[in-house]
């Protein structure tokens, strides 16, 4: 006689919990990681502008929020970078917080820190 093989209910339904809360993290955290690359694209990008080689603090800022505004980026604003001297070089950085709720009082933490390039020169 041969054995049956199968899934029984509840099984079916763990899997199933199982599934949908797995689901739910990646709809949840998908968003901020996105926004999270938007914003290391817009550092990227500011940094390797030939135009703000030069550019003082406010015009870089000024710029990431042009750049902000476009990839809709609300998590952070121009006034958030800044810009660290390492020698001759500058690097623009990035560093923010963002809280993502998941069910109820539960929600996650995750902390980006979105660093450019070198930069040749600083400006004032």
């Amino acid at each position: 006689m041969k054995q049956e093989r199968g899934l029984t209910m509840t099984g079916f339904l763990i899997l199933s919990i199982i599934l949908i809360f797995t689901a739910l993290l990646v709809f949840r955290l998908l968003p901020p990681y996105l926004e999270y690359f938007y914003v290391q694209k817009a550092v990227d990008s500011i940094s390797r502008d030939l135009d703000l080689q030069t550019a003082t603090l406010r015009e870089i800022r000024s710029a990431f929020d042009r750049r902000a505004m476009i990839d809709n980026i609300t998590t952070i604003r121009g006034e958030d970078l800044e810009l660290i001297k390492e020698g001759n070089n500058a690097v623009l950085d990035a560093s923010y917080s963002v809280k993502v709720p998941i069910i109820a009082n539960v929600a996650a933490c995750i902390d980006f820190q979105a660093t450019s390039t070198k930069r040749k020169t600083i400006g004032n």
